[in-house]
């Protein structure tokens, strides 16, 4: 049975989330809030120079970038004035699999090999404050759009081999944590180590950007 896709607030703006425009581009980071407004500023400018190999727009210098990430920040904030209670289900979870010596990476990375490096750095932090690591869950970039864009995430898990564990162990203890914050979760079709969470609305305002207020703007 199709799961019914779940679509945000933010769809209803001037800047919706999109794969195919650089603007909607930009607004699925947004979307997603974990890069800062200088991160989207840096990343996109790159992109907006070269912007015929990416998107159909014409060029924009980096000037030009970063009045729209401004504009695409406040356009989403206009829509979503709260978390929804599926964005913060989610990032308890993600809090509460740590204590658990899960590791996780969110959106933090382009692709897989990127996304368990990112997770090897994050180990090994929890190992210097105590905690014993069993396991890992991720969810990269391509994951993180298709939850702003269909309202649901698929999270790839897997262990560390010196932990003993078992990855249908590691699996298990995944779904149950985000079962007990109230979400859905289903395996994946394939044998693949993923699983699906939602359907679900992921909603919340972009915080901890510094942009200048309309009437500063050049």
């Amino acid at each position: 049975m199709d799961v019914k896709p779940s679509r945000g607030r933010y769809f209803g703006g001037t800047f919706p989330p999109d794969t195919v425009t650089f603007a909607g581009a930009i607004a699925l980071k947004v979307a997603t809030g974990v890069d800062t407004r200088e991160a989207l500023v840096a990343g996109f400018s790159e992109i907006g120079a070269e912007m015929s190999s990416y998107f159909p727009e014409p060029a924009m210098d980096g000037a030009d970038v970063e009045r729209l990430v401004d504009l695409v920040i406040r356009d989403h904030n206009a829509q979503v004035t709260s978390a929804s209670r599926d964005a913060i289900a989610l990032l308890d979870a993600f809090h509460a699999m740590s204590i658990r010596g899960i590791v996780y990476s969110f959106a933090e990375a382009g692709d897989t090999q990127t996304a368990l490096e990112d997770i090897g750095d994050s180990a090994r932090e929890l190992v210097e404050h105590g905690v014993g690591v069993r396991g890992y869950c991720f969810a990269h970039a391509v994951d993180t759009d298709e939850l702003i864009m269909n309202g649901q995430l698929a999270l790839g898990y897997g262990i560390f081999a010196e932990s003993g564990s078992m990855p249908e162990e590691i699996g298990r203890d995944i779904a149950q944590v985000l079962r007990e914050h109230g979400l859905t979760v289903r395996p994946h079709l394939s044998a693949e180590q993923r699983l699906i969470v939602g359907p679900m609305v992921y909603e919340l305002p972009y915080e901890g950007m510094d942009i200048p207020a309309p009437d500063e703007e050049l």
